[in-house]
């Protein structure tokens, strides 16, 4: 980033982040699951190397019975074996093992128990790539990046989060090279899971001076508000670094990020990795190797975090031009009759200054049926201005 501001800013937002940091990290429920370790998921395991699924489940906890185990995985694919008793069996089982104590949280899972039966784990052939039976197990290779795409859709339907990568990245003793690949590899990862990227140096609004300066003295309303102006549902800031090694002989990289709500300033992700490179490359090729490598090794681990995190599905409806209480309790209602069991909670009302009312949604319905809802409602005119993933906003006319 070569923007003076947004160098500045990515600065601040590091600063003001750090004890949500620290909140996040704790959250690692057990040992096993270290965040340097390489599985993303919760079985820590060597790439290559067969742990049982029973050694530990979704909380962190021993279990009992598990079928399956996880031999290798990256970005694009995952490879399991299965002691089940037939081929059917264990690709319907491993699909479901894999994204019901895997991928999701249990909380998660039961939120989405229809949808995703529907939707994700009734076609289980649709992920699965080869089978190979042995005489010890089926081995199952799957399309990671085809299940994932289709849990976001189950998650957000058309709308998805739009995400704004914002680290920044030096290779010591050496001079700045463009393209980080730090960005990139995590870019590249979140299109390929059908989220939307947006390139902050790109935005069609930038953040001014005055937002800046605000920023800079801990003003965490102002934080909001530039976050917002990048016109992103999440940031990825972060810092990454590589060293070459003494004798000459390849790279250290480290990768240091966290995943910020635009809304909230609210950390969802906190993630590190570390990463070796000694291919016989030219120094500034292996250094980018380094970065890219350990970028790729956490970016689905963040990915998962960020599924259960936006698990719940709450949207925000912003209502300006508020003109009085009885406006907010018709809203209510009539949103409660549109939408058969949502839970409609008022956050909070200004009649003064910005004359603007929040409310919280919480339906598996999409934000267009939302705001369908909306423009129904009897006795009241609204103007929807803006309709992005679980947000919406809107104007009384």
């Amino acid at each position: 980033m070569s923007d003076p501001f947004s160098t500045r800013i990515l600065r601040v937002l590091l600063t003001l982040s750090i004890v949500l940091e620290i909140t996040a990290l704790s959250s690692v429920s057990s040992p096993a699951i270290a965040q340097s370790d390489s599985s993303p998921f919760r079985v820590s395991m060597p790439i290559g190397e067969v742990v049982a699924a029973s050694q530990v489940n979704m909380d962190g906890g021993e279990t009992t019975n598990s079928k399956y185990s996880m031999i290798s995985w990256n970005l694009n694919e995952i490879t399991l074996s299965s002691e089940d008793a037939d081929k059917a069996s264990a690709v319907r089982g491993s699909i479901k093992w894999l994204v019901e104590t895997q991928i999701l949280d249990r909380d998660i899972v039961e939120t989405w128990r229809p949808e995703l039966a529907r939707n994700v784990l009734s076609r289980p052939e649709r992920y699965v790539t080869s089978v190979d039976a042995r005489s010890d197990a089926y081995y199952i290779r799957i399309n990671l990046v085809q299940l994932l795409r289709d849990v976001v859709t189950v998650f957000f339907g058309e709308i998805t989060p739009r995400i704004s990568v914002m680290t920044t990245e030096q290779i010591l003793t050496h001079p700045r090279v463009p393209d980080p690949a730090v960005a990139t590899a995590i870019a590249s990862a979140l299109l390929k899971y059908g989220f939307q990227v947006c390139d902050a140096s790109q935005a069609s609004e930038v953040l001014d001076r005055e937002s800046s300066l605000q920023m800079e003295t801990g003003d965490a309303a102002a934080m909001k508000v530039a976050m917002r102006e990048l016109r992103a549902d999440m940031l990825v800031i972060g810092e990454s670094m590589a060293e070459e090694h003494t004798n000459r002989d390849g790279f250290d990289a480290r990768v240091e990020f966290q995943v910020v709500e635009g809304t909230t300033g609210r950390v969802i992700a906190s993630r590190t990795e570390t990463e070796n490179n000694v291919d016989g490359q030219s120094p500034l090729v292996a250094a980018k190797t380094a970065l890219q490598k350990a970028a790729e090794h956490t970016t689905l681990k963040m990915v998962t975090e960020m599924l259960n995190a936006y698990g719940k599905p709450v949207t925000r409806l912003r209502v300006y031009r508020f003109r009085n209480y009885d406006d907010r309790a018709k809203i209510m209602v009539s949103l409660r009759k549109s939408l058969p069991g949502s839970i409609i909670t008022p956050i909070s009302m200004d009649l003064r200054a910005t004359k603007c009312a929040v409310f919280s949604v919480e339906t598996k319905q999409s934000v267009d049926d939302i705001a369908s809802a909306l423009k129904r409602i009897s006795g009241l005119k609204l103007k929807i201005t803006g309709i992005e993933c679980r947000s919406i906003v809107c104007d009384l006319i």
